[in-house]
């Protein structure tokens, strides 16, 4: 993960799958502070891409950011969340950068 992080070249994503914590809750203000946000927000900061001059790429790959998806849900044991996985994994697919 850290050699990816480090080349710039392509951007990283990363799953946060887990419960109530993970989801932010008890968080004056989740979208802030929950680790999934705060994971992202430090690997933009400290890992930006690089950015290609606009004749060699297109506008929306100038864009491209490294990204979290956080799929956390409130009461998450281990069989409802193994239950959630298929569901979890083709929501991400269509999610992904291509």
């Amino acid at each position: 993960l850290m050699d990816k992080l480090s080349s710039r070249e392509h951007p990283v994503v990363a799953v946060v799958a887990g419960g109530s914590i993970s989801g932010g809750h008890g968080l004056a203000y989740p979208d802030q502070h929950r680790y999934s946000n705060r994971l992202e927000h430090w690997m933009n900061e400290m890992y930006p891409l690089r950015q290609e001059s606009a004749s060699n790429q297109d506008s929306k790959q100038l864009q491209q950011m490294h990204k979290v998806f956080n799929f956390a849900s409130h009461g998450a044991d281990i069989c409802s969340m193994a239950k959630r996985l298929n569901i979890m994994y083709s929501d991400l697919a269509s999610k992904l950068p291509l």
